[in-house]
């Protein structure tokens, strides 16, 4: 998945129930830091197993020193937000480096139209596993990822309209 989409989906949700804070802006920049494991170990920041107990000290010291879980709550949402968009795409390595095998979601339905026929195969998602290899090819920016945008601007522009 590209940077726009990990960047402005968890801010569409966030919006649409009404949780969209100014002070948030920087922490957004959390729903990218997963990729950049891809620069210097592959798969380490995409597991549950190294980066959850990185968050339970986040939880546990902002607790301690604010006595609340307002930041940490944001933040392990928009961290964590990154791997559950990657299990929609097809592939997160959750329990990396215990294991180097991935899983995610696919969705391969497709509509064929005939001459007097239309059919649709493959309608359910598949649960799909895999191994954890390097590419030297990563997609920076979608479609997907503008249209996100896009939305995204237009309902920050239609609030204070």
């Amino acid at each position: 998945m590209d940077i726009l989409s990990h960047v402005f989906l968890p801010l569409i949700l966030l919006a649409a129930i009404g949780r969209l804070k100014a002070k948030y802006t920087p922490l957004v920049l959390l729903s990218i830091l997963p990729d950049f494991d891809k620069l210097f170990f592959l798969g380490i920041l995409h597991s549950v197993v190294t980066t959850a107990p990185a968050f339970a000290v986040l939880f546990y010291l902002e607790k301690r020193i604010k006595h609340g879980y307002e930041i940490s709550v944001i933040s392990s949402y928009f961290f964590f937000s990154h791997l559950f968009l990657d299990f929609l795409d097809g592939f997160v390595p959750l329990l990396y480096p215990i294991s180097k095998i991935g899983v995610g979601i696919v969705f391969p339905a497709k509509v064929f139209i005939g001459n007097s026929s239309v059919t649709v195969e493959d309608i359910f998602p598949q649960l799909v596993f895999s191994e954890l290899k390097p590419s030297n090819c990563y997609d920076l920016f979608s479609g997907f990822g503008f249209a996100s945008m896009i939305f995204f601007l237009l309902i920050l522009a239609l609030r204070k309209g």
